[in-house]
């Protein structure tokens, strides 16, 4: 594991950068490149350093040769002087820069970034950067002296060490000199991992708004009540379970009022995620027809591209039509026997002639079978048969058919025919 430092290298027409006077958490370090206050007070192991062809790297040679306490090479020096001042600096000069500074420190050249061509070689050299770093190493990225869009570029390389890369990098810090807002001949040293911390935030609850998935907001929240309804709620979500997902977004009508006590990003985030899902089921919770809350659930579902719980929610959601529609068996649309017998006279409904001569459910019936079809394809994982760009499209085309059937609210009676 190592402690890694990722900065930039800016440009200065007098070929030098004044000395400052970092402050960094009380401890105050008079050094020309704000990477070599970092390096001695977070004790890096390991630099890497961007900057282009103009950029001080002759300047960053000396300085931290003497930081190293390395001996100065005048003619290496007056080397990268001339081709900087030539605008031919090479790879083949940085790597002698690292060998010359205990390879420890990594130069990466980069384009200007002046347009779209610069920017995206600029994209694919930087993100070559992930290679130098190991599994466990502790990431610090400095932002001072970054120009033009490299400051964005970190940010990038950041959220794909976090996100993407499967090495386990952990963001110690992100922070920025403010040269120019010196306090008592001073240069605060500013940390700014409260914008990686929002960055999550904001991704976190992307996650829950597209899909219900709250496992990135719970690691995030410190309150207890809040993550346990959170978790319920997408599992609820993942499991499929309809009547326990209607619970679940009765809790998330409580978590809006606790929300309102909560500080920092908390505060604003989760009103807002939990707000969609409340909004868009209120209405349906309180339906007193449970058939019309799974059916909502398996347009939800469909939206998301959770193909399979639309298909499973759509399936049983008529089930419990038909027998929240028989009067006598109205309120047992959750009793395994009762929607196994009303699935047994759906089967034989061929050879009840009040059924069979009856349009609504016949069309009910031709609905109920196209969709067991796909049901059982993706219940027992089979699907050989079937092709699942078409089952995706005509989903539509299901729900359209069974809503126009839903809105008739017609009594079948159903129980009748139990044998």
């Amino acid at each position: 594991m190592a402690k890694v430092l990722i900065s930039a290298l800016g440009a200065n027409p007098k070929r030098e950068y004044r000395k400052a006077n970092y402050l960094i958490d009380k401890e105050t370090y008079e050094e020309p490149f704000i990477g070599v206050a970092l390096t001695k007070h977070y004790k890096i192991d390991k630099n890497i350093i961007i900057g282009t062809s103009k950029s001080l790297w002759e300047e960053y040679y000396k300085v931290y040769a003497e930081y190293l306490n390395k001996e100065y090479d005048e003619d290496f020096y007056l080397h990268l002087a001339e081709k900087i001042e030539e605008n031919s600096i090479s790879e083949e000069d940085l790597t002698i820069l690292n060998k010359n500074l205990n390879k420890t420190h990594y130069g990466v050249l980069i384009e200007d970034g002046m347009n779209n061509n610069e920017l995206m070689k600029n994209f694919e050299i930087l993100m070559k950067i992930t290679e130098k770093l190991d599994s466990g190493d502790e990431l610090y990225i400095d932002i001072t002296h970054s120009f033009r869009s490299i400051s964005l570029y970190m940010f990038i390389i950041m959220n794909y060490l976090q996100n993407v890369s499967d090495k386990n990098i952990k963001i110690k810090g992100i922070t920025y000199g403010m040269l120019g807002g010196e306090i008592d001949g001073k240069t605060p040293v500013v940390d700014l991992n409260i914008l990686y911390e929002a960055i999550e935030w904001i991704k976190a609850a992307s996650e829950f708004k597209k899909f219900g998935n709250s496992h990135s907001l719970t690691n995030l929240i410190e309150d207890s009540t809040v993550k346990t309804k959170l978790q319920n709620f997408t599992n609820a979500i993942n499991l499929s379970y309809v009547v326990e997902l209607k619970n679940q977004i009765k809790q998330l009508e409580k978590i809006q009022e606790i929300s309102k006590e909560m500080e920092g990003f908390a505060k604003y985030i989760i009103p807002t995620v939990v707000k969609d899902f409340v909004d868009r089921f209120k209405n349906y919770v309180k339906q007193e027809k449970e058939y019309i809350f799974q059916f909502e659930v398996a347009k939800y579902f469909y939206e998301k591209e959770m193909y399979s719980n639309a298909y499973l929610v759509l399936h049983e959601s008529i089930i419990t039509y038909l027998i929240e529609n028989s009067e006598d068996i109205s309120k047992k649309y959750n009793d395994k026997e009762t929607r196994d017998r009303v699935k047994d006279v759906i089967r034989t409904s061929f050879r009840i002639q009040d059924l069979k001569k009856d349009p609504d459910f016949k069309e009910l019936t031709n609905a109920y079978n196209g969709i067991t079809d796909i049901r059982n394809s993706i219940a027992h994982a089979t699907g050989e048969n079937r092709v699942y760009a078409v089952d995706i499209v005509n989903f539509e085309k299901r729900k359209e058919k069974l809503g126009r059937i839903y809105e008739k609210n017609r009594v079948f009676h159903i129980n009748d025919y139990f044998r």
